[in-house]
């Protein structure tokens, strides 16, 4: 028998499902969660949202997933950790994303030699994880020290430097 538990207040269901996957040992009962925003003509619509279950739940069950309703809020961690994923690291993973698919073009526009790609994958490997993680302040450092050789010339430094410096608005 299956269940469903109205709550009478918006609940970010991406925040939510993750903290019943990750505080609570019952998880795979939870089989989604719905949250239902009224259209502006629906002026007597309650915003609520609605935890399925394929079970019915214990009483202590059940007031562990009050626990975990009633301690979201802006100050809950993984509500916090969902703001900066959203709002930082999606847009710092794109503009790394970006920056090593026009690293990616110039080697090719270059015309470099697969030996030279070798070394620079294998001596720019900071460079590259840190644009693919998004960590542009350490993809920045990592330019920042790089010295000009026969893989790497002082022109490319500098562009993808002054890429990153528009990026990071430095």
């Amino acid at each position: 028998m299956s269940e469903k538990i109205v709550y009478h207040e918006i609940i970010d269901p991406e925040v939510l499902t993750e903290a019943i996957a990750l505080r609570i040992p019952f998880s795979d009962v939870c089989t989604g969660i719905k949250t239902r925003y009224p259209k502006p003509s629906d002026e007597n619509q309650d915003t609520y949202t609605e935890i399925h279950l394929s079970r019915t739940l214990t009483s202590e069950e059940h007031d562990q997933i009050t626990a975990i309703i009633n301690a979201l809020g802006p100050s809950y961690d993984l509500q916090i950790r969902k703001g900066i994923e959203k709002n930082v690291m999606v847009w710092a993973m794109e503009q790394g994303h970006l920056l090593l698919r026009q690293f990616a073009a110039n080697n090719i526009y270059r015309q470099k030699t697969p030996e030279q790609l070798t070394r620079l994958l294998d001596e720019k490997c900071l460079l590259i994880t840190s644009l693919m993680t998004g960590s542009l302040t350490i993809a920045y450092s990592e330019l920042s020290a790089t010295i000009a050789d026969e893989d790497f010339s002082q022109e490319e430094i500098d562009e993808f430097k002054l890429r990153l410096e528009i990026a990071l608005g430095i």
